[in-house]
């Protein structure tokens, strides 16, 4: 558990001072890779607080993020070679125990192939830098929640913790 919280706190203060964008590339070493069913035990999401303005009309209509992928016996960031990553876009604050209750408003799923587009290489390592645009599906409640998942070929789903946003000033 510090070892995931030391991630956390790396990656955000990476974020915060503009380090995402590094432009020397990392080691190849990076590039780990699990086989046929690539296993992830743990998903890092990066956003800002609040959701902003990506198509340049009046109001807001999407999130930028960043995705660190990680197994507990790796200490770098995945490159996703299998599967799929989706993101669930719920109304209201929801904790990780109310998802199974709630309908998404919102679901976008980027396979293995589909993220290399946003594939990037930081200080920490390996990430997917994504823009969740929701368009004219614009959400009714004041905040939102994100949920990302990693879908395996085979077996069990990796769930990250779920990330809460406002969609507009208070």
């Amino acid at each position: 558990m510090r070892r995931a919280g030391m991630i956390v706190l790396v990656a955000g203060m990476c974020f915060v001072l503009g380090g995402c964008g590094a432009s020397t590339k990392a080691k190849p070493s990076t590039d780990i890779t699990a086989g046929p069913a690539q296993r992830v035990d743990a998903i890092n999401i990066i956003a800002p607080p609040t959701a902003l303005d990506v198509d340049g009309k009046t109001g807001v209509d999407g999130v930028p993020v960043t995705v660190y992928l990680f197994r507990t016996d790796k200490s770098l960031p995945l490159t996703l070679r299998t599967g799929a990553l989706s993101f669930d876009l719920y109304g209201g604050r929801l904790a990780a125990g109310q998802l199974h209750n709630a309908k998404p408003l919102r679901t976008w799923m980027f396979s293995a192939t589909e993220l290399k587009q946003g594939k990037d290489e930081t200080m920490i390592g390996t990430c997917y830098k994504l823009m969740l645009s929701w368009g004219t599906d614009i959400p009714a409640t004041p905040t939102i929640t994100l949920v990302a998942r990693y879908v395996p070929t085979a077996g069990r789903p990796t769930m990250a913790t779920p990330i809460s946003l406002a969609t507009r000033p208070r």
